[in-house]
């Protein structure tokens, strides 16, 4: 027969493991430092190689991407994403001719960088005013109409 109190231990625990494993997602800043030079690295050493390959690498059939729910090293992570990164259109190729949305232009990649750390939410004005209004500048000339109107500026 079970006990009340035996049943709540096992969910103190349980809980404890989730909160111990989800700090690992907000490391102090000489664990920072390490990922931001090993993915920083990577991103140089990819980026430097993949203009000269061509425009698309056929699959293998070796990519395992797989982690499952438990989470991965920098360096497990890095390897995986070294997978798809040779197999595929090559976007930043130029050999590669097509329209596809986010390029992998390493200047936008910077942007995007930025804006993730940053991490305003550019979708409702009041939650970043600064962000927002960026947003609707950028987009140049386009008038601003019902047909127009940039419901995730806020504006």
């Amino acid at each position: 027969m079970w006990k009340l109190s035996d049943a709540l231990s096992v969910l103190r625990d349980a809980v404890a493991d989730v909160e111990r494993r989800a700090r690992e997602l907000d490391p102090d800043a000489q664990r920072l430092a390490k990922w931001s030079r090993t993915v920083a690295a990577h991103v140089l050493e990819r980026v430097s190689l993949r203009g000269g390959q061509p425009a698309y690498t056929a699959e293998t059939g070796s990519e395992d991407t797989s982690f499952g729910e438990i989470g991965v090293d920098v360096d497990a992570a890095l390897a995986a994403l070294g997978s798809v990164e040779r197999t595929g259109i090559n976007q930043t190729s130029g050999r590669h001719f097509a329209f596809i949305p986010g390029g992998g232009l390493f200047p936008a990649a910077l942007g995007d960088l930025l804006a993730d750390a940053a991490n305003p939410y550019a979708g409702i004005r009041f939650a970043a005013p600064a962000a927002a209004a960026l947003e609707h500048s950028l987009l140049g000339g386009w008038p601003i109409s019902s047909a127009t109107r940039r419901p995730s500026a806020g504006i």
